[in-house]
């Protein structure tokens, strides 16, 4: 899974599973975060959820080098996986417990976004925020 969900008592937890690619969102990312933020919905003894991300960065954005090498499916693709984000985020707002994120590395783009279901955002001092969808000739999602 490239997202993982651990449920301990009323704590989730959502934790961003690609550390080699700095957990750089891409479809099968997509995917997965949409079927966590359903659960999550379908889950009424949560009480918080904390987002995270393993490895190196919190989330480095989209996942530049897979949408490079699937230049024919991207129009489609790209589309396909910000609906999927917005209704994730969506799905997240919609939950009615505190959403904490733990931010370090890096959270650029796609990570942003998933910042702002959150509630309140704790990051170490060397974490790099990042908008880079004007560099990329992108709009935000």
């Amino acid at each position: 899974m490239t997202v993982e969900l651990l449920i301990e008592g009323p704590i989730a937890r959502v934790c961003f599973n690609r550390p080699e690619a700095m957990n750089a969102y891409n479809d099968a990312m997509a995917n997965d975060l949409l079927e966590i933020s359903e659960t999550l919905l379908r889950t009424p003894d949560i009480r918080a959820v904390l987002l995270c991300g393993n490895g190196p960065a919190f989330m480095a954005g989209g996942d530049i080098r897979h949408f490079h090498a699937n230049l024919k499916e991207m129009p489609r693709g790209i589309l396909q996986s910000v609906r999927q984000l917005n209704a994730s985020i969506l799905n997240l707002s919609h939950l009615d417990v505190p959403i904490l994120a733990k931010t370090h590395g890096s959270a650029a783009g796609v990570g942003i976004s998933l910042l702002c279901a959150a509630d309140l955002v704790i990051s170490s001092d060397d974490c790099k925020f990042t908008l880079a969808y004007g560099n990329l000739g992108l709009s935000s999602d």
